[in-house]
């Protein structure tokens, strides 16, 4: 979150989140969280809002969740973050939760609410069985779409990171396997 010397605003994406379709939403001010309606909300963290999408609580796997709409594993913060999350106190498992600092935004009236429809995928691939849901749900749409998810390379030159040349050049090092093939295939002739 630090950037020469300064405070930046931080995208925070946990490691066995995958997601499919999402772009930043346009935060005005504070933080953002995201939600997916899922059917087993006590797994997860839980945000409860009115009919006006204000929020009204978070809460971390609820015994009894206030409603059906998950906390997805990311989460866009502001320049603040890094100064909120200083000031937490680590919870009874020694850690600084990400709960505890969405609850800092919300107490001040800072956090925003984005919720995913079924246009869009999220997979908390925490477990075997979510993680092999996604693995056959990637595996579906490269396999209809001749496409790759995930390819950073790919997502690079189209973003206008890196030029042609520099991605043709990078795929062209790549040691043969299925993964530059089909990167190939897919960017090259898709």
């Amino acid at each position: 979150m630090l950037s020469h010397g300064r405070e930046d605003d931080v995208c925070l994406i946990l490691g066995d989140n995958i997601f499919t379709g999402i772009e930043k939403p346009d935060i005005k001010f504070g933080a953002g969280v995201v939600s997916y309606r899922v059917s087993n909300p006590s797994d997860y963290g839980v945000i409860e809002v009115d009919s006006n999408g204000k929020i009204i609580s978070l809460e971390e796997k609820p015994e009894i969740p206030m409603s059906y709409n998950a906390v997805t594993g990311i989460y866009f913060y502001d320049d603040t973050a890094g100064k909120r999350a200083r000031s937490l106190e680590p919870s009874a498992r020694g850690e600084l939760e990400i709960t505890d600092l969405n609850k800092n935004y919300l107490a001040s009236d800072d956090l925003q609410h984005y919720s995913l429809d079924s246009n869009y995928a999220w997979f908390d691939t925490g477990n075997p069985d979510e993680m092999f849901a996604a693995a056959m749900y990637v595996k579906s749409i490269q396999d209809r779409t001749n496409s790759m998810i995930g390819c950073i390379e790919g997502e690079s030159w189209k973003q206008g990171n890196i030029t042609e040349e520099q991605f043709k050049r990078i795929v062209k090092k790549m040691p043969d396997c299925s993964y530059k093939t089909n990167v190939a295939m897919s960017y090259f002739f898709g």
